[in-house]
């Protein structure tokens, strides 16, 4: 009986404990973005918490909303610690990925970068808070298209998506 009776005791501080993480987390929820605490914990977590240390890469990376560039039905995983499925059998990078990659170039904020295969456009918008300019190219028109619309949404003035096509790099028999 006791036993059952601590069970009980420890199941309905569990709940309550639950409870109390709930609610603060949605006192502290900002209703423009409700995304902002999920992103601040994958860079907390996912990044900082493994050996990316560049504070402006960091920055970055809490910036952009990734959300925005996952499908609508990947939204609830958009800050998960893994790749996701953007169509054409294609997926957006990581987080840590992403900002691994971007780590490594040591941007400094005065560079043009040539991004090969746009995708989703994630990658573009993180490189665009770092550097000057970027010129990405994608072969796949709809992820072109797509990513296209969501940076401009974003206002990423300083991006040019060049949609380029299978036909320009089949050499003609």
């Amino acid at each position: 009986m006791k036993k059952r009776a601590a069970s009980a005791c420890v199941a309905a501080l569990g709940c309550l404990l639950s409870f109390v993480w709930w609610a603060c987390n949605q006192a502290a929820a900002d209703p423009a973005d409700p995304y902002r605490l999920p992103r601040e914990e994958m860079v907390r977590v996912q990044l900082a918490g493994r050996d990316i240390a560049d504070p402006r890469v960091l920055a970055a990376m809490r910036k952009v909303p990734r959300h925005r560039f996952v499908p609508q039905d990947s939204l609830v995983q958009a800050y998960g610690d893994y790749p996701l499925y953007i169509g054409r059998d294609q997926t957006i990078s990581q987080p840590y990925v992403v900002a691994f990659m971007t780590q490594a170039l040591r941007l400094k904020g005065s560079e043009r970068v040539l991004e090969i295969g746009t995708g989703s456009g994630y990658q573009t918008a993180v490189l665009a808070e770092l550097c000057r300019e970027v010129c990405s190219v994608e072969i796949i028109p709809e992820l072109s298209e797509r990513a296209r619309r969501i940076l401009t949404e974003l206002g990423f003035a300083n991006v040019r998506l060049k949609p380029i096509f299978y036909s320009c790099l089949i050499e003609p028999e």
